[in-house]
């Protein structure tokens, strides 16, 4: 991998609702615009958990597991699960399950991104929705542009 592919200048975010929306946003950004919302960060800073992509049977990320800590767990716990969320536990540690599209089918063994940090927490004070942006550096360029082409439509 080359020094250009290293440098990302974008992240995903992802809109909480029952079924969440996936959207790029500017790496490191403290708010973000969509559809008429304004979304602001919520004061957490930057390191509030860490994450693992989900990838269905053919590899493809399809969803997102993380693993809040416990201020970012308060700040979203008003997050409902829904088609494309889910909050399982394990052991004593809170998971929020973030999944888009249709195929929630993921291998819970598989995933070992385990990224920290990059991932802001935030609100929109129009509609009061939260939204979490997560880093995407260390993916690999194809997955980057999988993400993108989602993140398009």
């Amino acid at each position: 991998m080359n020094n250009s592919e290293l440098h990302v200048d974008w992240e995903i975010a992802v809109i909480l609702s029952p079924r969440p929306q996936v959207i790029s946003i500017q790496k490191d950004a403290l708010a973000f615009d969509f559809l008429g919302d304004h979304f602001e960060d919520v004061g957490l800073g930057y390191d509030n958990g860490f994450y693992d992509f989900l990838r269905n049977r053919t590899g493809a990320i399809n969803g997102i597991r993380y693993f809040p800590s416990p201020d970012a767990d308060k700040a979203l716990e008003e997050v409902a699960e829904g088609e494309g969320i889910t909050r399982p536990i394990d052991g004593n540690l809170p998971i929020l399950q973030i999944f888009w599209g249709r195929d929630h089918t993921f291998d819970p063994e598989a995933p070992c991104d385990q990224y920290f940090g990059n991932n802001f927490i935030y609100r929109s004070q129009q509609s009061g929705k939260l939204a979490i942006g997560f880093a995407i550096d260390a993916l690999p360029p194809e997955e980057r542009a999988a993400l993108k082409q989602i993140t398009a439509g």
